[in-house]
This record gives structure tokens, sequence and C-alpha cells, in this order.
């Protein structure tokens, strides 16, 4: 029998539930589907199996519902379930149909529902149901279909994402070069870039090479079709399979077809390379062989650019080392283990490191460093590298020059532990020097947000049930103070007076809201990057209180798709600790938003009573979200609203106590939300600030002395990390607590138990002894030619025989 058409028992399935909204998003070109339901369970008495069969069998309909829904065959699905009787919502993770079956989904929710039960809260079937369906395809599936998307068709940009300085792309214009031509920005951009890196750079080249790409001339036209046609015909003679009339040519497929032409016709001259949007710095591409020129591409939105100089393209004023992928900005300053990049004389390039020459050898008198090269040498002294570095005469080692630390023989720095030592000595947690950071900016910040019908996009205020409705920010406060004011204590002042840091002479208070902004969270975000200047050098911190659950995400959508910055996230599942904008010169500054939650688990309403803290808030009050509409704004009231605005269900006892008093005292009075919804966010900004102010102040106060004091707000983002600085920084002794290897102090690798039971077998079966990583011996090893060490998972040594288990078949991995 068809799913979507059972019976339950001798009743159809619209008898058991009573649907309130319902909502399907399906996405042809990724093959997802993002089904969404709220119902309210029904007729619970008629069911033939009792409550709980009932509600499995719901869910089973709705995923039924939705895998019909989407057009392809799905082989994946994520499922989340959501009620306001539920502490939190069920979810269950992104993987196989089969792995995520309605018996899953339903012992996950009795866990949650009998702990509600056992704290007196009420079923799962007295509230409205929300249930979301994700149905999609597989991983590998999923990585294809991004990847397609990365690819060029030849389309006009309609803009230059943030981050990129425009000067440095090549214009490529092959919309007006017609049918045969107007897919090949690929083509015409790797043409016009070789021209350009060939090009000798004089004015009358420049103006040559600028009418060429931006002509609307028919010679500047016919010039741009013969580029595209000669790199056509010249692949077709080098037998390369590059077809002339796709729709989009993709950087993982095409690209590579150019980079074999070009080491076949010019082997060792040229690299390709592609960046991608977003200003990242690790390419999309990049050729595997060095080559003496590089010819740089950029791909955005579907449109290819050549790229003048990688140098300047992610900055003035600096380097970028396409082996690295990696920005720097003195040469001589290059890690060493650069793969172009010669360790003596520091030369950078497709000449480099410098050869060695047979038979020759000197020693340089000043930095005892040996040369094979005449010309490695001689660069060394122009470069003054003797000053940098130096040869150790007893253990050889090449130093960086420190004024500050002498060198010790055999002693070099760890990565394990961040600090000097022998390579046969054991690593310890070190203690930390806390460094004085430099005056930062804090921002406060909360949001109010109204509740919008998810289904009809439209204010809806009749709902209660706050699970299936989006949140669309209309009120943002936001408070300003930087460390300084911290410390004198100015930052209790209305106005930051003549604070250089804040800015002289301006409201530390300010809010946005839907009764004078169009979009009140954009508005917030335009004064934060642009409005406090945007080329300002110092760091600014951006807290609010449970932000990771909430704020964070919906400023993080804003940022993207408004002002196309993509920023670091460091997250656990859906909780996010830091969202970081990276700065960028002349951009946009260093802005860390992060979450006061991590530090302070408690409600806002519960902090000043918990960290003592003097403010005259006179404790949170109530607010109306319910009534928190836009279309509400202006509308004064003579009493305040309904108490249905509050929802007076979701509160603990105490706190519903509390209401019903409050409420019974100020119901007479009049209510205008524009003004009362800036009263109440402003309030909770106000509490928070002094909270991280205390919460500083706690921990300098814990410093065994002032040197040692640790700016909590900027080290940390979560307790337990602040508390574990402290330690190491107060208390910690050298040497005092070891650092345990990954694999033990033993000196050989993890094992597979199922490569040693087939050794033992085998050892059985043929009576020869092998040796393993049980062994005396432990696993034997061998040098492979380019100098890495092998460990065989068994070897017969009379017989010169080695043996690896394909622990990959064993399990089942794709090999």
């Amino acid at each position: 029998m068809d799913r979507h058409s059972r019976n339950f028992g001798k009743y159809s399935v619209n008898h058991f539930y009573k649907e309130e909204t319902s909502e399907f998003i399906n996405s042809a070109k990724f093959k997802i589907g993002v089904f969404r339901n709220v119902f309210t369970v029904k007729n619970i008495e008629d069911a033939p199996e009792g409550s709980d069969q009932l509600l499995e069998d719901l869910i089973d309909y709705f995923i039924a519902k939705a895998d019909k829904a989407t057009d392809s065959k799905a082989e994946r699905c994520s499922i989340i379930i959501r009620s306001a009787v539920l502490e939190k919502p069920i979810q269950i993770p992104y993987r196989g149909l089969a792995q995520n079956t309605p018996q899953v989904v339903m012992e996950q929710l009795d866990s949650v529902d009998q702990s509600g039960k056992r704290m007196g809260r009420p079923s799962i079937f007295s509230q409205p149901i929300y249930i979301e369906i994700v149905m999609g395809p597989s991983h590998e599936e999923a990585l294809e279909l991004i990847q397609k998307g990365s690819s060029g068709s030849g389309r006009r940009p309609r803009y230059i994402m943030k981050g990129i300085d425009r000067n440095n792309l090549i214009e490529v214009r092959n919309d007006d070069l017609g049918e045969h031509a107007k897919n090949h920005c690929l083509l015409l951009a790797v043409q016009l870039t070789l021209l350009y890196v060939n090009m000798v750079k004089t004015t009358r080249a420049n103006v040559n090479f600028l009418n060429l790409i931006r002509g609307k001339g028919e010679s500047a036209k016919l010039y741009r079709c013969k580029l595209i046609k000669d790199m056509l015909t010249q692949m077709e003679k080098h037998g390369i399979n590059y077809s002339p009339n796709l729709s989009h040519y993709s950087v993982e497929e095409h690209v590579p077809l150019i980079q074999k032409y070009f080491n076949e016709k010019f082997p060792g001259e040229y690299r390709l390379a592609v960046f991608g949007e977003e200003g990242h710095m690790t390419p999309l591409w990049k050729g595997a062989d060095r080559a003496k020129k590089d010819i740089c591409l950029y791909l955005m939105d579907g449109h290819y650019y050549g790229i003048r100089k990688l140098n300047t393209l992610f900055g003035k004023h600096m380097y970028y080392c396409l082996e690295c992928e990696a920005t720097y900005h003195n040469k001589n300053e290059h890690r060493q283990t650069c793969a172009a990049k010669c360790p003596r004389c520091c030369g950078m390039g497709a000449d480099f490191p410098c050869k060695e020459i047979e038979n020759y050898e000197i020693n340089c008198p000043e930095c005892f460093n040996l040369f094979r090269n005449p010309s490695c040498f001689e660069r060394h002294i122009e470069k003054g590298i003797c000053q940098i570095f130096k040869r150790c005469k007893e253990c050889g080692q090449i130093y960086r020059v420190n004024n500050n630390e002498e060198h010790i023989c055999y002693v070099r720095f760890c990565s394990l532990c961040r600090s000097r030592h022998r390579r046969d000595e054991k690593c310890y947690v070190q203690p930390i020097v806390p460094k004085h950071s430099q005056t930062y900016l804090m921002i406060v910040f909360d949001f109010e947000c109204e509740l919008i019908s998810s289904s009809k996009n439209t204010d809806d205020s009749s709902s209660r049930d706050e699970n299936y409705q989006l949140h669309h920010v209309n009120c943002v406060s936001a408070m300003l103070l930087c460390s300084t004011c911290m410390q004198n204590n100015n930052w209790k002042e209305k106005y930051t007076g003549a604070c250089k840091t804040c800015g002289p002479g301006i409201p530390r208070m300010r809010t946005w809201t839907g009764a004078n902004y169009k979009n009140p969270l954009r508005e917030f975000l335009e004064w934060i990057i642009f409005g406090l200047d945007n080329k300002r050098k110092g760091r600014t911190l951006a807290i609010s209180h449970y932000g990771g659950r909430y704020d964070m995400h919906l400023l993080l959508g804003e940022l993207i798709k408004h002002f196309g910055i993509e920023p670091n996230i460091t997250r656990t599942g859906n909780k996010l600790y830091e969202v970081l904008i990276k700065k960028k010169n002349g951009i946009y500054p260093y802005i860390s938003f992060r979450d006061s939650f991590n530090w302070m688990m408690l409600k806002l309403d519960q902090l000043p009573k918990a960290l003592g803290l003097d403010i005259d808030e006179g404790g949170k009050s109530f607010f109306p979200h319910g009534w928190n509409l836009n279309k509400n704004m202006d509308i004064l009231l003579k009493n305040l609203p309904a108490k249905k605005y509050y929802y007076p269900e979701t509160m603990g006892k105490q706190r519903r106590k509390e209401f019903e008093e409050w409420y019974d005292m100020h119901k007479d009075g009049s209510f205008l939300l524009c003004e009362q919804i800036v009263e109440y966010c402003e309030q909770d900004v106000r509490i928070l600030t002094h909270a991280l102010v205390r919460l500083q102040k706690l921990f300098f106060e814990l410093a065994t002395e002032s040197s040692k004091r640790d700016d909590v707000l900027v080290s940390s983002m979560t307790l337990a990390s602040a508390c574990l600085r402290h330690f190491c920084i107060n208390y910690l002794k050298s040497n005092q607590i070891g650092i345990i290897p990954d694999n033990g102090y033993h000196k050989d690798t993890n094992y597979s138990a199922i490569s040693i039971k087939f050794i033992k077998w085998l050892e059985h079966k043929t009576g020869l002894q092998i040796q393993n990583r049980q062994s005396a011996e432990g696993e034997y090893r061998i040098t492979a030619s380019n100098g890495s060490v092998l460990r065989l998972d068994g070897f017969i040594k009379e017989k010169n025989i080695a043996i690896e288990f394909l622990g990959c078949a064993w399990h089942g991995h794709k090999w």
C-alpha cells in the first residue's frame, strides 16, 4: 500500500493530525529538498496501537511525503523535531535513509519526553509539533554537484567581491564575440594573462593591452576571437581533447587540459592557478610542477578573469607564495621550508633553491654557511643574509640571529609543546606568559525579533508557537566601550568623552528599530564595520548573550548575503563560538563576534544576583514578544497587551508568579511598542555590559601578581579555557605536567587488530616467523627512495618477503 494514502486502523491519516502550516523547498540543481510541517496530534484515543505508535507512524508518513516531494531519489536525510514542551530539539544527523528510521527518532524523542514528564511538563501531544526533514544526495554526489557549480559559463560578472583589488583583475569580454566564443571565457582569460605576463611594461604597451581587452571596435573583437581560435587549434594539434562546444568549462576538468598543453608546448615555462570567490588565499586548482611564470586566473560568479600580479591580489605591500599558498611581508622572513626558496641565499622563484654544482664548495667566513653554487654565495652577500642567518660550527645547525635568544646546540623549537628543547627530551605543558593586549573596542549588543510565518512570509500574531516561525530582527541595541574606558571606569558615562579609541563625543548606546529603519540588522552591521572606521587598526570584540545559538546565526546570513564577507567560524554542530571577520586593510577591520553565555552560563536576568552587580535596572522586565511585529510599532494601547503575548506558559513557576504580580500591577498603563522595545533591549545590553566588566575584573583580582593579569574577554572564548589559562599563568611550574604522545611512549604507530590476527594465523599455517608490531624488534622499517620510512605489517626475514594487510578491503572502504 502507498505510504501516502495509508490507513491508520480503520481511519485515514488525516483523522489523527491537523496541519497548521506546510512548506517544501526544492533545489533541482543540488538535488536537495527541505520539507517543513507544523501539526497537532488529535483523536489519540482512536489510535489502534496507542499514542507512541501513532506518533511513530506519523513520522514515517512525513518522511515518505518528503521523499515523494523530492524530484530526484534521495539517499540521505536529516530530521529535526521541535515543540514548546521539549527542553531541546530532537536532531537526527544527515545520513542514510536506512539509518534514520522512525524508530530511531522515537528513541531520542522518548528519552527527552519522559524526562520532561518527570519534571512536570505536559506531554508532547499537548502542543503543536514542528518537523523538518532534509532529503538529499550522498556526500560524494553532493561534492560532484558543488564542483560542477564552480564552473565557468562565460557570463559577464555582476560585481567584484570585496577583498580583491579590482584593478588587479584583467577583464575578459567574450559576450559580444558571437555564438562560437560566448562560452570561452576560460581560454580568453588564459590568453590575455599570457600576453600580459610576457608584455614589456611600457606606457604604449599598456595602452594597447587595455584597448584589446576593453575595446568594442571590430579590430579588438577580431583579435580576441583569434586568441580563442588559436588556443583551440593548438590544443587540437597537440592531441588535447578539449571540446569547443560546451556550455560551461570547469576548473577540475578543463583547466588541467590547458596545463597539459602548456607542459607539452612550453615545458617548464608556465604554470596555471585558479583562485575563487571571497578572496580565499588557497587556489581552487594549481599545476603540480613549478614553472618560470605563473598564469593565474580568478573565477567569480561563473566567469573567469586574469590576474595581473598575484603579489598584490590580497593587499598592498604584500607578497604571495603560490607554493606555500600564504602571504608574507618580507622575502627574508618567508618560511625557510618553502619549496620555492633557497634556504641559504633566500632567493625565491622558479630557479630556486639554487642548484648544487659538483666539486664546488665555499665557506662564508662571516656566517660560516656552506655554499655549493657561486651565484648563491654572491647573492647571499649582496642581500646581507649573514646578518640574518648563521651556521653553528659545532652542531651544523643554521639558525636565525636573534639578539634576545642565544643559540644552543642541538636545541630546536618543538611545535608540540611550543618550546625549545633537544629532540630526545620529553614535552611538557608550558607556563603561559600573558601578553599585554593592545587597546580594543568592545560592542555589547542584543537583538529582538518579530516572528513571521514561514509559509506566508507575512506578519502573523495569531500563533503562539515560536518553533515554526521565522525570526526577523526588528530591533538592535549596542553599547560601545573600549579596554581603556573599562580600566578608568568611564564606560558608564552616556557619551564617550575624549576617548580616541571609542571616538570622541559620541553616545555609547545606539538602537535601530523597525519603526525607523527598513533593516535594523543591516544598519547595525554597517555601523560596526564602516561607521566606526573600517580602517581602524585594533581589534573589535562584539559580544551577545546566547549569541552562539541565536544572534550570531542571524547576523552570519546578512554578512554573507549582503556584505559578501565569508567569516571564519568556530563551532560545534550548530553552536557558534566565534564568527571572525579577519582584517583587510582599507576594506574591513578585525571583528570577533562571541557568545558571553560560554563564560557565564546563566540567564540574563540571573547575572546581577550571581555576580553581585551594582546596577539600577530594576531587574529584567517582561516583554510581550508575541506583540512584537513591525505593524504594531506605532500602535498606542491604553492597556498592556494581553497576557498571551508574554507566553506565560513557557515560564517556570517562580517566573510565572512574578509575571502575574507584575502584570496585575501594570496592566492599566499605556503601551507603545516602538518605545518599550527600545527600553527592553537597551536594558538587556546594560545588564550584559555590567556582567562582562565584572567578569574581567574578577579574573584580574584572582591573579597572583599584576604582571600575570589576563584579560579573559580577549584570550578565551569559554569559561573552561579561561580557567585553564589562569592556572597555566599563575600556578603551573616548568616541567610539571607532561604531554603524552599520541601513540604513547612506544615508538610504533597505531595498528589494526585484524592485521595482527591475520599475521598470527599466517604464522600458525606456514610455520614461519613473521616480524610484526608485537615482535620484540617491532615493525620492520624500510627506507624509500624519497627518504620516507615505511613500516611493514609483516616481514619474513629468511625469505625477504614483505606483507601488507589491506584494511580498506576488510572494512569495506572505497580504494
